[in-house]
């Protein structure tokens, strides 16, 4: 082989090992507890890997095709800053919450797009994104199975290092006395939302595979129904079912209701139902009561005049409408991305996030049919997680959104890329063969 050829497989190779490392270890730290006080191995993977990666990062960071995260993203943070370094005059109606926690929310969905954009060959997207959807899928099966568990054995003990870093009556905890059961995750509606992502990048993953997917997904129904969380119940799992029939062609599509029905009855032959105290709790989600709306009912009243959503944001458009209070926020549970975006960055942020979040939608531009629907359905469970909390900073359901945020722009890009160098090598073979074909002109003998 000639030695410039080998030179250019040494290359090729090489960042496709580091980008290979960096994305199993980014997936496997997701679901890691607290390593001490409040540093969780999820900030511990992406704060390391950036510095680590840093002259990569300087070198190779190309954002072409993400510009539309990117820079927007980039604002909010500058004025998320402005809040804290510049605040308002006036008193604020509540406690300031973290500032290291609230930098750290708007910090780490940054420091991936550097370390994606700067360290995976755009060549080897794809593979990276299906072998990172492999492990979250994985990861959120065996998290449903401790779900179920939970429901006949305390395990409390066993998981209260990946809910908080000290020992203090938590959320899951208060969750847990309704019988609502989320494993490693001290949220319901966070748990709920990487529930829905993970199914969708399973059946992306394996669409090939029905029997395997069904098993992975059944588990993750049971988990995100034992957690009670509306954002899978309502936005997860349709989301899940649409994706998997739309995915599927000609006789697939039998496949893939046949995987249906094998995960409704797991569901329903698990007998995990039988003992479960959150079951009363599950069936109040579809009785509405008096004269409660549907609107009131799956909204928990947030949107009720008295209620803490509201009052928080007439509170932060009294404070300072146009850029909030900044990254520490209010401690304070904020019930939204709305709420949240406002809080920490006023009516501006809110815009910013907003536009991130429609950024979304244009995802499934340039990739297949497969990668089109799970492209759109992300963004669908993002906006429907967005109703009780913000998947696109909270613990854990950020990183992994943004992880594929970032490898799904890749794909895209390599996908138009090899249009336009097939397309250039069409035209090039045109012009040669249109050369050879052309008629000579011989000039006549004297």
């Amino acid at each position: 082989m000639p030695p410039a050829l080998v030179t250019r497989e040494t290359d090729v190779q090489r960042p496709s090992r580091v980008a290979g490392f960096v994305v199993t270890t980014l997936a496997l730290a997701t679901f890691g507890p607290y390593l001490w006080e409040s540093i969780r191995t999820e900030q511990a993977a992406v704060y390391g890997l950036f510095l680590l990666m840093l002259p990569l990062v300087f070198s190779r960071f190309r954002p072409q095709g993400g510009l539309r995260f990117f820079i927007p993203w980039t604002l909010y943070i500058v004025i998320a800053t402005l809040g804290v370094i510049a605040p308002s005059a006036g008193e604020m109606p509540y406690e300031a919450g973290s500032f290291l926690g609230g930098m750290d929310n708007v910090l780490a969905p940054l420091a991936l797009m550097f370390l994606i954009w700067s360290v995976v060959p755009e060549h080897d997207a794809e593979r990276l994104l299906k072998r990172f959807a492999k492990i979250v899928a994985v990861a959120m099966a065996v998290n449903g199975a401790i779900a179920v568990l939970s429901t006949r054995v305390d395990v409390a003990a066993f998981m209260r290092p990946f809910w908080a870093s000290e020992d203090s009556t938590t959320t899951a905890d208060l969750a847990a006395q309704l019988g609502r059961y989320s494993g490693i995750f001290n949220l319901p509606s966070e748990a709920g939302a990487l529930y829905g992502v993970a199914g969708l990048g399973a059946i992306y993953a394996w669409n090939n595979r029905p029997v395997l997917v069904a098993l992975l997904v059944t588990l993750m129904t049971l988990g995100g129904l034992i957690s009670v969380s509306k954002v899978f119940i309502f936005g997860g799992l349709p989301a899940i079912v649409l994706y998997w029939f739309w995915s599927q062609r000609g006789g697939r599509k039998v496949a893939a209701i046949f995987g249906l029905v094998l995960i409704a009855l797991g569901v329903l032959q698990s007998g995990v139902f039988a003992e479960w105290t959150g079951a009363n709790y599950l069936g109040r989600l579809f009785v509405t009561s008096g004269n409660q709306g549907f609107l009131e009912l799956y909204s928990a009243g947030r949107f009720d005049t008295d209620s803490t959503f509201t009052t928080v944001i007439g509170q932060v458009l009294a404070y300072n409408p146009l850029t909030g209070v900044g990254a520490a926020g209010w401690k304070m549970p904020y019930d939204g991305a709305v709420a949240e975006a406002l809080i920490v960055g006023g009516v501006i942020g809110l815009l910013l996030l907003g536009f991130v979040t429609a950024a979304m939608f244009t995802l499934p531009r340039g990739l297949d049919k497969s990668g089109q629907w799970f492209a759109f359905m992300l963004a669908v469970v993002t906006v429907a997680g967005s109703a009780g909390f913000s998947p696109l900073t909270a613990n854990r359901i950020s990183t992994v959104t943004w992880v594929m945020i970032t490898l799904l722009v890749l794909v895209a890009r390599d996908r138009r890329h090899r249009a336009q160098h097939e397309a250039a090598a069409r035209g090039t073979s045109d012009r040669t063969l249109d050369s050879r074909t052309r008629p000579q002109l011989v000039a006549p003998a004297s």
